[in-house]
This record gives C-alpha cells, sequence and structure tokens, in this order.
C-alpha cells in the first residue's frame, strides 16, 4: 500500500508539473543569463532565417560569462570591462537612434561583436570615418543566406546606396550549406527547421539530473594554451584550431550554395539599385601562422604548405556575378606582421579585439570612400 501510494503521488505530482509547465531547469531565466552575443537568434524571419528577439540591454563581462558557463575556470580575461549591450526592437546592435542609413553590413558574430561596446564596432567606427549612417545588421550563429535575407528584410532605406556582406572564413562556407539544406527543405515540404530551447517539465526528470549532477564530476575545460603568438612583448598564450583548405576540398553542395548564395545576392543589387559588396574576413589562424609556436604538435589540419585559396576563389565568382569584393587577409596579416599584435581575443574566443575591429574599419573606409564621395548629400 505504502509503495502503491508513493507511486501514485508521483505520477499525480508528474502530471501538475507537467500540466502547469513548471520549468526545472529555467530555461528562460538561463537563457538571460547568457550574453546575448553566445545565443542562438529563435525569432523565425523568413522561410528558415532566425533573429534575435528585441529590444533588449545586458550589462557583464561577454567573454568572461560565456567562457565560464562553458567550463573554463581559469579568467583568461582579467582586464575585461563590464559593459552595456543594446539590442534594438528587431534585435541588432543599435544605438543611435538611425532610421535611414546609407550603408548597411551584414554578418555573422565577427560583425555583431558582442563583446565590445557600441563605439568600438567597426561599423561604428566606419560610420564616423565615412560620415554617412552604417547600419548593422551582424547576428552570432547565422550564414550568408541568413546575411542576404536580413538586408533584403531588415537593411533598405531610402538612402541606402551600398550593402557589404562579410563572409567569415571560419564557418561562413559550412553555415552556408546548412541554411541551402533547409531552403531546400523548406522549398519540398513547407517545414522551417526547428529552433529554440524547450521547457524541462517532468519532475522524475529532474530528480534524475539531480542525482547525476551530485555523482558526476563537472566538466571542465583545460585552461592550458596550446600556442603562442611571438608578440613584441614576448610570447603571448593563444588557443588555436585548424587552418582553411583549399576551396577544392569543400563539398561540391557547398560550392553550389555559394554559387547561388552569389547570384542571389547580385540579382538583390540590381533590384533595389543597391551595390553589393562582399567583404572576406580571415579566421585568426590565417593570420597568426607564421607568428606561432606550438606547445606541442600543431592541430590536427595544420598544414602550412597547402594554405586557403577560398579568397582567390570567391574574387573571380564575385567578379563573375557583378559584385564588389575586398579580401582582408593582406590587410590583418600585414599590420599584424609590423605591429606584432594580436588583432584577436587570444584565448579561447575567436574573435576581432578592439585593435583588430580599428584596423578593419579602416581598411573598410579607404575601400568604400570612393563610393560615398559619389553619394547626394
Amino acid at each position: 500500500m505504502a509503495l502503491l501510494s508513493t507511486l501514485l503521488l508521483l505520477a499525480g505530482l508528474e502530471s501538475l508539473f507537467r500540466v502547469a509547465r513548471y520549468d526545472f531547469n529555467r530555461t528562460e531565466a538561463s537563457l538571460r543569463r547568457l550574453p546575448p552575443f553566445f545565443r542562438k537568434p529563435l525569432v523565425p524571419t523568413g522561410p528558415v532565417f532566425f533573429r534575435r528577439a528585441g529590444p533588449e540591454r545586458w550589462t557583464g563581462r561577454v567573454l568572461t560569462t560565456a567562457l565560464t558557463q562553458q567550463g573554463v575556470r581559469t579568467d583568461p580575461y582579467p582586464a575585461e570591462p563590464v559593459i552595456t549591450v543594446v539590442y534594438d526592437a528587431l534585435g541588432f546592435r543599435e544605438e543611435s537612434g538611425q532610421t535611414n542609413w546609407t550603408l548597411a553590413v551584414a554578418g555573422d558574430s565577427f560583425t555583431e561583436l558582442g563583446h565590445l561596446p557600441f563605439a568600438e564596432l567597426f561599423t561604428t567606427r566606419l560610420g564616423q570615418e565615412l560620415g554617412c549612417p552604417v547600419r548593422n545588421l551582424g547576428v552570432s550563429h547565422t550564414g550568408p543566406l541568413t546575411h542576404l535575407h536580413y538586408l533584403e528584410a531588415f537593411g533598405l532605406t531610402p538612402a541606402t546606396r551600398d550593402a557589404v556582406i562579410v563572409f567569415f572564413e571560419g564557418n561562413d562556407p559550412e553555415d552556408l550549406a546548412r541554411e541551402y539544406d533547409a531552403l531546400a527543405t523548406w522549398s519540398a515540404t513547407g517545414q522551417r527547421p526547428p529552433r529554440g530551447r524547450r521547457p524541462q517539465t517532468s519532475l522524475l526528470r529532474a530528480a534524475h539530473e539531480a542525482w547525476q549532477r551530485r555523482h558526476t564530476e563537472p566538466v571542465v575545460v583545460p585552461s592550458l594554451p596550446n600556442a603562442w603568438f611571438k608578440s613584441t612583448a614576448g610570447p603571448e598564450p593563444v588557443t588555436v584550431s585548424t587552418l582553411r583548405g583549399p576551396a577544392a576540398d569543400l563539398p561540391p553542395v557547398t560550392l553550389k550554395a555559394l554559387d547561388e548564395f552569389l547570384t542571389g545576392y547580385a540579382a538583390f543589387g540590381r533590384r533595389h539599385g543597391v551595390t553589393p559588396r562582399l567583404v572576406y574576413l580571415p579566421a585568426k589562424e590565417t593570420v597568426w601562422r607564421n607568428h606561432l609556436t606550438f606547445a606541442d604538435a600543431p592541430p590536427e589540419g595544420w598544414d602550412s604548405t597547402r594554405p586557403t585559396d577560398l579568397p582567390d576563389h570567391l574574387a573571380q565568382r564575385c567578379e563573375a556575378a557583378g559584385i564588389l569584393f575586398l579580401d582582408l587577409t593582406p590587410i590583418l596579416r600585414a599590420e599584424t606582421d609590423a605591429r606584432r599584435e594580436l588583432l584577436y581575443n587570444g584565448l579561447y574566443d575567436t574573435h576581432l579585439n578592439q585593435r583588430g575591429a580599428e584596423v578593419v574599419a579602416n581598411a573598410l573606409a579607404r575601400w568604400l570612400q570612393p563610393a560615398v564621395s559619389t553619394y547626394p548629400p
């Protein structure tokens, strides 16, 4: 009888919590503690794409908070300041209140740069150097087809004359293939990809997970670097992964998706009377490769004898499609060679730091200045 009563009580409580949709994981609260920069966008837009929710304001140490939640127990960025990041109603970084801009820049986390203050974004600096308003449409966990959708849906105003998509060497080829596949599925079935974290409403599962946490050692990310950057101040600890290989190594479906993306981007420019531009942003490994010593063996796939020709491939495809192209690789390499300082975050994180964003802004300003000088006042 006691066992039966216990089972009935547990069954009743399990049903009660499920009906009430009580979230044992506090999913929403947990998500809010994570900086927006490191969250996946969850608001559906277009056939298969997503944007951030907004408006939102988050205050804290962005990199430190995210790395701590990922299991890093040391503090690799002790000098990181507390900042406040602001996202507008559409989920993009915007603090100026502008509603009419000349230039729209779309991209992934390397355009959003959610760990830097708004004043230090390369888009903010670019607008100041060019003397014209620039719209930042950067969102983490997105690829080129999403960026093209952002330009179409959110990047056009009566004043818009130029559009820039920042193509990141590190993961944009894979993100492009994933989005291309999602569009194909949507065209065939009308189904968009699932996205979001469902609340955990099971009492029994919560009890089981609590028991596991008590009897399982927490996963801790190793705190040691796997390489050192040879700076003018001496060796600086960094973490690096692999190098991007030649374009021929990309799967055929990725190359096909790339061609269709560029064709669509060129058509977007003609349709709206906007000049389409593509900027190639290399990964930190590509920029640092001649300035590293390794703690042990180089990462798997590190083959300095086969440097990527992906920028050359993109340049040729852009020229054929009528898209203006800029490769930032030689610019970032030259700056690194001359000053021997980090332009990307050194440990764990892969993104541009404040100095790197400044270099990118300067390069884009030189590239865009001739066009901006022809804009009507």
